[in-house]
């Protein structure tokens, strides 16, 4: 007869399962509500670990049962059978949940998938109480191993398009802009084309929309077009009128899902100059129109690296050779040895490189700003008015055109988020490729996603650094993490690779420049943690910061102290007045910085050349390192320089107030303004 079920919950069952069903019910209210959009990670993370903890022990009591009665077996050899069974689903569905939590249309597709990955760990399960015991173990070992693979592998073309976000077309209307070309019933927007957004211009026949322009130097000239539908396919007619020359007129059909670019090869000459665009076949989008001049300007590659902390490159004397790429490209140009992050987690960090402000200016310090404010000014923007054409491929769903990070692109492209996390890189570089082309300045923004969690490489990357650990201790867990973690570091410096060769094949990379950073870093077991965001230690803020290009003096290492928000000053266009970073170029006039500051979720910092003050606000506490004698930050000063801390303190508190009192000028909307006009009027202050 089979064992009854009282292990192992026989003290207390119906308390085991009335907190997890108040785990479940929490977070089920949260999801549905929309409210987790705004919670800490660490709340998601517990939710979302008491909601698969109460499926698990649910499935554990009522499969041990039922499976003890039907096949005859002692109910706890069960229970151990599917601990082993679960415990790969507890780590992917924990960490994948603790990620993208607060993105919802994310959380579904993992939600989806951990679903399906539970269904095939039960019928594994099934394979091995039906069969004989010697091959029982086997056969569900085997199905489990090769439909996880080819679940995963699946993935991406089976849950994106169920997922109420990937729409074929979605359209942002945009109050404060005007539409790029004026006619009658035009109004500006964010058009989405199979993850590719555009700012355009909507229109509808028979109307005629114009675009006029007095160009200052030669240049050439694209526009993008965008029809309702993809069967029905679009028919305009476009026509460039110049003064004294002859029109130019061309008839465009197309029959595509996504945008027909249409460029015009000759070089158009200075003066006044008008497009004009005639719909024929219904409605549809123009995307704003592209000026751009030639080689006379070289091209911007900005590439961000997600989660990549500086100490882990080979060419920031890391041991092992993870970033040869990187390396020849360090080689070429400037490393910048003691660059530092403005924060340790996403969205406040890519702000700061888009804005050139700290944190406690652009105002993204927490999930529950996640959204970059509209009216401030972004480097694209600032390329865009010098001629650029402007492009965006991002990986991190967190930087996406709903999060304000699509600002000043004339194409933003967010078709490798379903990708993210495994294996994206080379999604990345296919779409960067694919914008690469001759004869135009170009800013190229990728954001790689991929050496983020779950440090999942393909081959030949995928247990490239075997080193097994001795022992199953914390020591060996770090150890293994590691190597996970450099493997996705080579895997996406491989495809850096891929990008820049393009380059070379066009004969654009000698008129580039490359400038290779990252958002943050990663905890590595460093200070007793994993993952990042909430700290300001060295492992998640320094990160590192390569340059090269025209008139970049090669193999050259800067030891001053440089931050994040240099980044946009150093651009060559020109900049607000108002940012409190300094130029890094030219690297000869490099002055060293006296002090940068970097916030996370639960810390700040001020870090100067020698010493590194952290106001820990989350334990109330104060710490101190020497970075220049103890670089990893185990030995605590705080308790014995007391006369610094209480000056770095002050320092500190200087620092933020002043950064509090010069706040960036806003750009009101037009609706905004409205508004508030109409308060004054209706107080009497204004006519």
């Amino acid at each position: 007869m089979p064992t009854k079920l009282t292990q192992p919950f026989r003290e207390n069952p119906l308390s085991a399962c009335v907190v997890a069903l108040v785990g479940c019910c929490m977070g089920m209210t949260w999801q549905v509500s929309g409210e987790l959009t705004k919670m800490p990670s660490v709340w998601a993370l517990i939710l979302s670990a008491e909601i698969g903890a109460f499926c698990i022990l649910v499935s554990w009591l009522s499969f041990s049962g039922v499976f003890s009665r039907l096949f005859n077996r002692d109910a706890n050899s069960i229970r151990r059978f599917e601990a082993a069974a679960h415990l790969v689903l507890i780590f992917y569905a924990l960490a994948a949940f603790n990620l993208v939590a607060h993105m919802r249309y994310i959380g579904r597709q993992t939600a989806i998938l951990a679903a399906v990955l539970f269904v095939t760990a039960k019928i594994a399960q099934i394979l091995y109480f039906a069969l004989p015991r010697k091959i029982g173990a086997s056969a569900g070992f085997i199905f489990f191993t090769v439909a996880t693979i080819v679940i995963l592998g699946r993935a991406k073309s089976y849950l994106p398009g169920s997922l109420e976000y990937w729409h074929d077309r979605e359209e942002v209307f945009i109050e404060n802009a005007a539409p790029a070309l004026n006619g009658p019933g035009a109004k500006a927007v964010f058009v989405n084309a199979a993850g590719q957004w555009r700012h355009a211009t909507k229109v509808k026949p028979p109307g005629v929309y114009r675009f006029v322009k007095n160009i200052e130097q030669p240049s050439r000239l694209a526009v993008g077009l965008l029809a309702e539908s993809a069967e029905t396919g679009g028919e305009a007619v476009i026509e460039i009128i110049r003064t004294n020359a002859k029109p130019r007129r061309m008839n465009v059909q197309w029959q595509e899902s996504g945008w027909k670019d249409v460029r015009f090869d000759e070089i158009i000459p200075p003066g006044a100059t008008e497009l004009r665009i005639i719909p024929r076949s219904g409605q549809m989008w123009i995307s704003d129109p592209v000026l751009t001049w030639g080689f006379d300007r070289p091209n911007v590659i900005f590439i961000v690296i997600d989660t990549l902390r500086a100490d882990h490159l080979s060419c920031y004397d890391y041991p092992r050779r993870t970033s040869p790429v990187i390396d020849e490209i360090a080689e070429k140009g400037v490393l910048f040895e003691r660059h530092r992050s403005p924060s340790s987690w996403s969205t406040a960090a890519m702000a700061s490189l888009f804005t050139g402000l700290y944190p406690r200016q652009h105002g993204c310090v927490d999930f529950g700003s996640l959204v970059l404010p509209l009216e401030l000014e972004t480097f694209p923007e600032a390329l865009k008015r010098a001629g650029y054409k402007t492009v965006g491929i991002s990986g991190n769903p967190l930087l996406s055109l709903k999060t304000g990070f699509a600002q000043g692109f004339d194409r933003f492209d967010e078709t490798c988020f379903d990708r993210v996390n495994w294996r994206s890189a080379e999604c990345m570089t296919d779409s960067g490729i694919e914008v690469v082309g001759e004869g135009e300045p170009l800013l190229l923004y990728l954001q790689y996603m991929d050496p983020h969690l779950p440090y999942a490489a393909p081959s030949p990357d995928f247990m490239r650094w075997r080193g097994w650990p001795a022992t199953t201790g914390p020591s060996g867990l770090i150890k293994f993490v590691t190597n996970r973690y450099d493997e996705m570091i080579n895997y996406s410096d491989r495809q850096v690779g891929r990008l820049l060769d393009h380059l070379a094949s066009k004969g654009l990379l000698e008129n580039s420049f490359i400038i290779i950073t990252a958002d943050h870093g990663e905890e590595l077991g460093d200070h007793g943690r994993f993952n990042h965001g909430y700290t300001v230690f060295e492992e998640v803020v320094h990160v590192p910061l390569i340059i090269s290009g025209p008139g970049i003096e090669r193999g050259t290492r800067v030891n001053s102290l440089t931050s994040g928000v240099d980044i946009f000053p150093s651009l060559g266009v020109e900049t607000p007045a108002y940012l409190p970073g300094k130029s890094l170029l030219p690297i000869s006039g490099i002055a060293s910085r006296e002090w940068i500051i970097a916030d996370a979720l639960e810390q700040t910092a001020l870090i100067t050349p020698k010493y590194k003050f952290i106001a820990d606000t989350f334990h109330g506490r104060r710490l101190l390192y020497d970075l220049n004698i103890d670089p990893s930050e185990s030995d605590n000063l705080a308790g014995r320089e007391h006369h610094l801390v209480d000056k770095a303190h002050r320092k500190l508190q200087e620092i933020i107030d002043e950064l509090d009192r010069v706040k960036p000028p806003r750009r009101r909307s037009q609706a905004v303004m409205k508004q508030l006009r109409n308060r004054l009027r209706a107080l009497g202050y204004v006519d």
